[in-house]
């Protein structure tokens, strides 16, 4: 991923976070730290974060943990914000 679709990506998704309600919120955190993690790689977050994220169950009863958990996992992976489904 480049430096500008970053930014793109970045500056979507904390539009799309302030304008949340708290789960949504939460999911929109998570694509953040996600999209970080991407962009930057290993220099960014510790790796237990990372995998905690990375792994968080769809059965998480916390519904704003699983939120940051589906979040962070479409970040990784680079999904532009403007095609992402919140489940």
């Amino acid at each position: 991923m480049d430096e500008s679709k970053f930014r793109e990506f970045l500056l979507r998704a904390e539009a799309f976070r302030k304008n949340s309600d708290n789960d949504n919120a939460d999911f929109w955190y998570g694509y953040v730290l996600g999209l970080r993690r991407l962009y930057h790689g290993e220099k960014f977050g510790t790796d237990e974060v990372h995998n905690i994220l990375k792994n968080m169950s769809e059965n998480e009863l916390d519904l704003g943990r699983r939120a940051r958990g589906q979040g962070y996992r479409k970040g990784l992976a680079g999904i532009n914000p403007v095609e992402v489904e919140i489940d």
